[in-house]
């Protein structure tokens, strides 16, 4: 009897709320809010807001409105309104409700470049896809985890996340979403160089993508421009690119200039570069921008051989960053558009100085210690000389394909890059005695190196980067930590640092991370660190 009447209650409460003239106002707004988002919007602002008397009304409101605004491109970075429907429906769902709470508020953060807790959004709604959701809403999900995953470098990631997208877009007949997922799929693999996925990825492009559509046209022509750098193509080919692109002139954007501007100085023809780089300059608006125009003005100016205006340009660009990456590492990471495709140098020499910095330095000093033994000097002084100069270029092309690098790594690699040209400009030296001492100069900061370790891994494996920190490890200790994890011994890190007393700093460590005398193995415990929080 108690259970017939219980269904009774919750039978007459359904057929109050369905005849509720707030519910039946809803339910006609939502039979258009698609096609016409701006009717809808308008409505749902004029409401009544005291006719809103509960937690379900308010719910539904919040999300009907937040939908509005996003389908009428309105970019809310304000999250309140969101989270009175993330509230009420992570608690009563239904799942399709509380799916696109939580994926309408990922927008909102991504929105305020919260790129973290975007992400964590995304992640709950994922946990409540449900049948009844349109796979239009899918895929656009695993676009934009894409996009997020591409900002903390996590390429492998970001590329499964925009397959994903295109399989759903195909599904849902959504050509957009489906051009948009290959072109940002031909974007990660630019940067993962992986030149057999871009060849497929421009295929299939050739195949779908709509010339008339002026934004995706673009798009498609930058990528092959980057492709075709990338793998080294001859000039011809790429100014046959870089004209197709130029001929849609009236309509390129700001990041279409200085990307043509830098192909036409691959390409040879510097004046136009210059035009287009000027073009450039008149039309941007921001620090990040500002950086960009620097950088390639030093590009171009080093072609044309003016190298006192080139090396004033690479100063400038060194000036403008300079951010606290381990806060961005910790907190969340601020996306810098795509990243400038540029291969003159050799890619490996940039794979090697990006990942080996620091030993890079040893390098140095090793080649250093040699030259001293040969015979005879001035040769050898010019092979150092190219040798220091062959590092600023690839330093350079990190900071140059890499604008993901923020913060004290950014200004660690600069820093670098401004002693190697301030060493390069001066004098050749006279013997080999003042080029050793030059270099010594170089390479003191030894608490300098262990930072710039520390930065270089926390791009890797940012979450075991994340742990050390939160335990209370120095900028120096988490360098330590990642010579450890590089299988250096203590022994050998000393010598590395230049320190006596690194068996001082390996206990700090231990005491810091919880681990007594009779504990485990240092090196073992951070090998197994790093493995578990591999990303």
């Amino acid at each position: 009897m108690k259970r017939v009447s219980f269904l009774l209650i919750i039978f007459l409460f359904i057929l109050a709320c369905s005849h509720n003239p707030v519910w039946v106002k809803f339910d006609s707004i939502e039979s258009y809010a698609k096609e016409r988002p701006d009717s809808a919007r308008a409505q749902l602002l004029a409401m009544d807001q005291e006719l809103l008397n509960t937690p379900s009304l308010r719910a539904r409101y919040a999300l009907m409105l937040t939908t509005a605004n996003s389908r009428c491109k309105i970019k809310e970075q304000d999250d309140s309104l969101i989270n009175v429907a993330v509230k009420y429906y992570s608690k009563w769902g239904p799942k399709k409700e509380k799916f696109l709470a939580y994926y309408y508020q990922g927008r909102i953060y991504e929105n305020s470049k919260s790129y973290e807790n975007a992400l964590k959004s995304y992640i709950q709604a994922e946990d409540n896809i449900s049948e009844s959701l349109s796979v239009k809403y899918l895929s656009s999900l695993y676009l934009h985890k894409g996009y997020i995953y591409s900002t903390y470098y996590a390429i492998d990631k970001a590329i499964k996340a925009y397959q994903n997208a295109g399989d759903y877009a195909l599904k849902g007949d959504w050509h957009t979403n489906y051009v948009l997922s290959i072109i940002a799929s031909s974007k990660a693999f630019l940067i993962n160089k992986q030149p057999k996925q871009i060849d497929s990825c421009l295929v299939l492009l050739d195949s779908v993508i709509d010339r008339e559509n002026v934004t995706d046209f673009q798009n498609y022509l930058t990528i092959k421009l980057h492709y075709l750098a990338q793998i080294d193509s001859p000039k011809d080919s790429i100014l046959l690119y870089a004209d197709s692109l130029l001929s849609i002139r009236p309509y390129l954007n700001k990041n279409s200039l200085i990307n043509l501007a830098i192909a036409y100085n691959l390409g040879g023809k510097t004046q136009l570069a210059c035009q287009l780089l000027n073009q450039y300059k008149n039309r941007q608006h921001n620090a990040e921008e500002e950086n960009r125009y620097q950088f390639a003005l030093y590009r171009i100016k080093d072609s044309l051989k003016e190298y006192e205006e080139s090396l004033r340009a690479l100063e400038k660009t060194m000036q403008i960053t300079g951010f606290d990456v381990y806060d961005r590492f910790r907190k969340d990471t601020l996306f810098i558009e795509e990243r400038e495709i540029n291969t003159r140098e050799k890619n490996w020499i940039v794979i090697v100085s990006f990942i080996g910095g620091s030993v890079l330095l040893i390098v140095l000093g090793l080649l250093a210690f040699l030259l001293k033994k040969r015979k005879k000097e001035k040769r050898q002084i010019d092979s150092l000389l190219d040798d220091i100069n062959a590092e600023k270029e690839s330093l350079i092309e990190i900071l140059h394909e890499n604008e993901r690098i923020q913060g004290a790594a950014r200004v660690a690699l600069g820093n670098r890059i401004s002693s190697l040209a301030q060493f390069l400009a001066k004098d050749k030296p006279q013997s080999l005695s003042q080029v050793n001492s030059q270099l010594e100069a170089l390479t003191e900061n030894r608490k300098e190196l262990l930072d710039t370790i520390g930065l270089l891994y926390a791009i890797y494996y940012p979450d075991a980067i994340s742990v050390l920190i939160n335990k209370g490890l120095s900028t120096a200790e988490v360098g330590y930590c990642c010579l450890l994890q590089l299988g250096f011994r203590t022994k050998e890190i000393g010598d590395v640092i230049n320190r006596s007393g690194s068996y001082n700093i390996s206990s700090a460590i231990r005491k810091k991370l919880g681990l007594g005398p009779n504990d485990t193995n240092l090196s073992n415990y951070i090998k197994g660190l790093f493995e578990s929080n591999n990303t």
